[in-house]
């Protein structure tokens, strides 16, 4: 990709610096020409990469970063608050966010091999309109007609959950009142207060709050209406999100997993099979809807473009999370049943369906709906011979 770099001042613009690096350059240049980049990779004595809809590709000048200048970054991020040399030897990583042009960087930096990288995903700097992101119009009726309960939006790393979740909180602000709270490490979209009281608070030493769990104990003395806890990545996180929309929070939340079925597999994995029961009947009277959903590179390798399977709460579900006799097997059978069910009022979706409906309107390729599919002969024999081929 090339492209002419921008000039200084918009450089320092971007980055709100007195001083330039190759960089915040670099990063400057790519996120003003590219609005899809996804990821850019730092590695101490390595070139520059980025993730795109093409795949990752390298930047331009192809010159290998010295320590210096990922330092140097890493100072620009952490904007005096901090040593960031300090942090990274104390704790070995560490989150951090900075803007740059309309663009929000959430960065993860950390040693290896005894070098310095850095992950930096890419964002928009605001909460996109909901309705362009593509996503299921039933998962918004459910967020605006929901007093309390949790909403779990669920994929694999870099699949959009947080973009989707904000995109949610920023129409419930635009739409109704009461207090929208966050809990985040690192704070990744930034809400301007609309309707709603927003409070937004940064979880880490560093941060507002020393741990998720201090966040979710005091969300409940701070009257929280609608709750952003980020990541479930722990059985006392999971516990208190389920305690917080027992007690009338709306709670959003996400999971690294890749479908209904493995979303609820993942929040039990943090339980002994004695905790598993309690578990499940708190789900049961709790859970609003999943979402799982991917981002898929265009036809033309231009764009992303959102596919997702939804599940949403119903008498026969919860009936099979309540009855305490869980096994994978069972709730696979109850999901997939549900599931056949797709279409009909409360929007319940396949990944298969609307991976064959990209490929329909010529959206996507085969290749793609094939190699993201986690039933392949089901969705082979949807779209025919032209996926034999990827079986």
């Amino acid at each position: 990709m090339s492209s002419t770099a921008p000039a200084p001042t918009a450089v320092k613009e971007n980055f709100n610096i007195k001083s330039l690096s190759r960089v915040t350059t670099a990063i400057a240049n790519l996120v003003r020409a590219n609005k899809f980049i996804k990821e850019f990779k730092l590695d101490e004595g390595s070139i520059i990469f980025y993730d795109s809809p093409k795949g990752y590709q390298s930047y331009e000048d192809h010159k290998a970063l010295t320590r210096e200048e990922v330092i140097d970054f890493m100072e620009i991020a952490a904007n005096g608050k901090y040593d960031p040399a300090k942090r990274l030897h104390e704790h070995g990583h560490y989150d951090e966010s900075v803007d740059c042009h309309d663009r929000r960087l959430r960065c993860n930096f950390f040693r290896q091999q005894g070098k310095i990288s850095a992950s930096i995903r890419c964002l928009p700097k605001e909460p996109p309109a909901y309705d362009s992101l593509g996503a299921s119009e039933n998962l918004k009726r459910m967020v605006e007609r929901s007093s309390g309960g949790l909403v779990l939006i669920t994929g694999q790393i870099g699949q959009g959950k947080s973009t989707t979740i904000a995109s949610l909180i920023e129409h419930l602000n635009v739409e109704r009142g009461g207090h929208i709270l966050t809990l985040e490490d690192p704070i990744e979209y930034i809400f301007t207060p609309k309707k709603a009281r927003i409070s937004q608070r940064s979880v880490g030493p560093y941060g507002d709050v020393k741990s998720f769990h201090e966040g979710l104990l005091a969300a409940k003395r701070q009257n929280a209406t609608v709750l952003l806890i980020g990541e479930l990545r722990d059985a006392e996180t999971v516990k208190i999100a389920l305690q917080a929309a027992e007690a009338g929070a709306l709670v959003f939340a996400s999971t690294h997993s890749q479908s209904i079925q493995d979303t609820v597999d993942t929040l039990l994995s943090y339980f002994t099979a004695e905790e598993r029961p309690h578990i499940l009947k708190s789900l049961a009277r709790t859970l609003n809807a999943i979402s799982c959903q991917q981002l898929l590179p265009t036809k033309h390798e231009d764009a992303f473009v959102l596919a997702y399977e939804y599940l949403a709460q119903s008498p026969a579900l919860k009936k099979a999370l309540s009855d305490g006799a869980y096994n994978n097997a069972n709730m696979a059978l109850e999901v997939g049943r549900q599931m056949q069910t797709e279409g009909t009022q409360d929007g319940t979706m396949r990944l298969n369906t609307c991976l064959h409906n990209l490929v329909k309107h010529d959206i996507i390729t085969v290749r793609t709906a094939m190699l993201r599919s986690y039933d392949k002969e089901q969705l082979a024999q949807r779209i025919g011979p032209a996926a034999d081929h990827y079986l």
